[in-house]
């Protein structure tokens, strides 16, 4: 069996690299590594880029004044809790919630009564869920 010329020697793509040195890459894998690295720059672009510092602590609502109830064994009751985007970012000390204070920060005082973590069901049957448990 004879081997053609082509196929004994892979074409070869010169690259040139700081040290002046050439490192040979065969066509396919100069194509091949070309597209990992496109890929994976098309990856990174687009991904969502970090929050800003101050977008990331920033509250939108602190609350402050009552009795802050946590459920936590640990620490069970806490002085101010501090909302952004409707997730609890800070919650304890008062001087340290009051961290994520911004200009545009709205500060509820509960007057002394109590905040709960409550559980929100929009839609319930609860008559009929008794009625199949009985």
């Amino acid at each position: 069996m004879t081997t053609t010329e082509s196929e004994a020697v892979p074409t070869m793509t010169p690259i040139t690299i700081k040290s002046n040195m050439n490192l040979y890459l065969s066509h396919r894998q100069f194509i091949a590594t070309t597209a990992l690295a496109a890929g994976g720059l098309a990856v990174q672009g687009c991904s969502k880029p970090p929050p800003a510092a101050h977008e990331s602590t920033t509250a939108d609502t602190v609350y402050t004044g009552g009795n802050i109830n946590t459920i936590n064994d640990t620490a069970p009751s806490a002085e101010a809790l501090a909302v952004r985007g409707g997730k609890i970012i800070a919650v304890g000390a008062k001087a340290d919630v009051f961290k994520t204070q911004g200009a545009a920060t709205k500060v509820v005082d509960l007057g002394g009564k109590s905040l709960l973590p409550g559980l929100v069901d929009a839609h319930s049957h609860f008559n009929n869920a008794l009625s199949i448990v009985n």
